[in-house]
């Protein structure tokens, strides 16, 4: 459970809401699965208020989360209420409460002496969509929570405290058929919704048929779309800044990243850096691009993986004006080439690290070499959440300019490795 993995429960992070205090539940498969289509089986990101939920609003949310994600078809029959009750395990008078919370709301009708139905011309009830990649190829190995993961929360945790329903698909659920029988007030783009093929033909479809979208990347298929971008060129720029305060002077780029994937926001990070050493007068070395070819091999282990992802850089390193601090990409990465430049015996010779997106305060697990970046940008991924989820409000509300909305959002600062502002 990626919410569990990660320690985002009541006891870890305690959010509060006016009166109340609630927490995001973890990422769960509702056991409703006797679909044949694989109605329930889609992994849904389900808001829970720290108070204990009864049963009869989990199975109305369960219900509501499949008619809206467009997985159970207008005018589909629901199973009956005695085959709710066995599936399940309720009471029946639990399950019939359920469903007329459901009737009420104008999701399923229900005609005299027959079997309720998904309404026809159901119109979605405050739902937002969240589209998010986070199918974790090597969950052994990448253990710390991903902006992803934090961006889900805050845009759970700030639709929820305006009265929102939240409902979170995998992109490839909708690339089929464009998202044709998505009923949902608006869409949240997150970051690794791009990650899947076909991504960007199903923004296409959905800009055609007018559907009310916010993104928090400047990816190129969200070029007319409204979005919330963090600015790494800002990041990246602090990073140095606080690099060269620790003596730094050659700093180097070194993008560790996947084959056949060039993000938008390298090409920012970059330009911060040379604007940075510019501005410092430090020397401008050329950036590199590291493919690890082991990075999502599911029989890598991480000793073989900090291997493969130091090879070209020891002999850089060995050579003749080396340089004395790397930015990687983010603190994972950081942590992987830390563990690499041990191994190869370099000790008390390694430059300085640095991360990105601060997931390294959260600890280190106990299998893992306790190591972090010496520094890392902290992005405030849930300040960014919270914009997009008003971003998104304003776009529905009618308030906005009818061209595209681009906020560009400052990191909220460079940290240590204890976490403390730098």
């Amino acid at each position: 459970m990626v919410m569990e993995r990660y320690g985002l429960d009541a006891a870890v992070n305690p959010v509060s809401h006016g009166e109340g205090v609630g927490v995001l539940s973890h990422r769960v498969h509702h056991p409703l699965n006797w679909y044949r289509t694989g109605l329930m089986s889609v992994s849904t990101t389900i808001w829970r208020p720290r108070r204990a939920l009864s049963c009869r609003e989990d199975l109305a949310t369960a219900l509501r989360e499949a008619i809206l994600s467009g997985e159970m078809a207008a005018g589909s029959a629901l199973p009956g209420e005695r085959e709710l009750s066995e599936t399940s395990g309720l009471a029946r008078g639990t399950v019939r409460s359920a469903l007329d919370a459901l009737q009420a709301e104008g999701v399923i009708t229900c005609s005299h002496g027959r079997r309720r139905t998904v309404a026809t011309s159901r119109v979605a009830t405050k739902t937002i969509a969240v589209l998010a990649n986070d199918r974790n190829p090597r969950p052994d190995l990448w253990v710390w929570p991903g902006v992803d993961a934090w961006l889900q929360l805050g845009f759970a945790q700030n639709a929820f405290a305006r009265g929102w329903h939240v409902l979170t698909l995998h992109p490839e659920s909708l690339v089929a058929d464009g998202g044709v029988g998505l009923q949902a007030n608006g869409i949240l783009l997150s970051t690794t919704a791009f990650d899947v093929a076909g991504a960007g033909g199903l923004v296409a479809s959905l800009h055609r048929r007018g559907v009310t979208m916010v993104g928090v990347s400047d990816d190129p298929a969200l070029a007319r779309t409204d979005r919330v971008v963090h600015d790494h060129a800002a990041g990246c720029a602090a990073l140095v800044r606080a690099l060269a305060a620790r003596g730094a002077r050659r700093i180097l780029p070194w993008w560790g990243r996947r084959a056949h994937h060039d993000p938008w926001w390298l090409a920012a990070r970059e330009r911060g850096w040379r604007n940075a050493c510019a501005e410092l007068g430090l020397a401008l070395l050329t950036p590199r691009l590291c493919i690890n070819p082991l990075i999502e091999d599911e029989d890598a282990d991480w000793d073989t993986l900090a291997i493969a992802e130091t090879a070209e850089l020891l002999p850089i390193l060995e050579g003749p004006d080396p340089p004395d601090a790397l930015l990687t990409v983010n603190d994972q990465r950081a942590h992987l080439l830390a563990h690499g430049l041990r191994s190869a015996g370099l000790g008390g010779r390694m430059p300085l690290l640095a991360g990105y997106d601060a997931s390294g305060r959260f600890g280190v697990p106990a299998e893992m070499p306790d190591w972090r970046p010496v520094l890392t940008v902290d992005r405030g991924n849930e300040r960014i959440a919270g914009l997009a989820v008003d971003l998104l409000l304003e776009r529905l509300s009618g308030t906005l300019p009818s061209t595209a909305q681009r906020r560009l959002i400052p990191p909220a600062a460079v940290r240590d490795a204890d976490g403390n502002p730098a």
